[in-house]
């Protein structure tokens, strides 16, 4: 329950009106796609964890540019040099994805957007992917080459990934990213009087015609 986020589907008033009929459907719950995250690396302990929203790379001290390469299972599909990169779910299209100019997924498909932030190429843009096939990425400090062959990385990485705004982990270059659907589901209890493209409308005034009227 809430006000602002589009998980949120429920005022507590609507919730109790609305208890009734929702207990007395035999599944009142939709189920969502997660997907599940594998970090590996000489030196590290494997880090894996599922993602409700999204993952996102971002450029970690001393903050600058950083390249990201996607590939979808061995075929590589393109490298992102920018700020990072996020990778959300159907679900997480509406949160991170959206304020960085992604597209909204319709929430049962089974699929990931693959979303660039701040690209420093124009021809770099959102692409949604199916998640039969794993994404992988790995991420270097696009200035590393220039720097001398003894120069170490930081023990804080070249970059970090924050998973759903709470996780969060250095990388290194020679990590390597492993995104897969996850097999467990989120669960979720829809509002019977509501749909995600009505909840879109109501919460972003997505889909309204502009006000063709002069003011005064």
């Amino acid at each position: 329950m809430g006000k602002l986020g589009f998980l949120a589907e429920f005022s507590l008033q609507q919730f109790q009106e609305q208890f009734d009929q929702i207990i007395s459907q035999n599944e009142p719950y939709n189920r969502r796609m997660m997907l599940n995250c594998r970090i590996t690396g000489p030196g590290r302990a494997d880090f894996v964890s599922p993602i409700v929203n999204e993952l996102a790379i971002t450029a970690g001290p001393p903050f600058r540019m950083i390249e990201v390469s996607v590939s979808i299972a061995d075929e590589h599909l393109a490298c992102c040099a920018g700020d990072g990169l996020i990778v959300a779910t159907p679900t997480g299209s509406t949160a991170y994805n959206l304020s960085a100019g992604g597209p909204i997924l319709a929430s049962g498909i089974h699929a990931a957007v693959i979303t660039p932030l701040a690209a420093h190429s124009l021809s770099f843009r959102p692409i949604v992917v199916d998640m039969d096939k794993p994404i992988i990425l790995r991420c270097r400090d696009a200035h590393s080459r220039h720097e001398p062959a003894d120069v170490e990385e930081s023990e804080s990485g070249r970059a970090v990934v924050v998973i759903d705004g709470q996780e969060h982990t250095p990388l290194k270059s020679e990590d390597q990213i492993t995104i897969t659907a996850d097999p467990n589901q989120f669960l979720l209890v829809p509002n019977p009087r509501q749909n995600q493209w009505r909840l879109l409308n109501t919460k972003l005034n997505w889909g309204a015609l502009p006000n063709y009227e002069l003011p005064g």
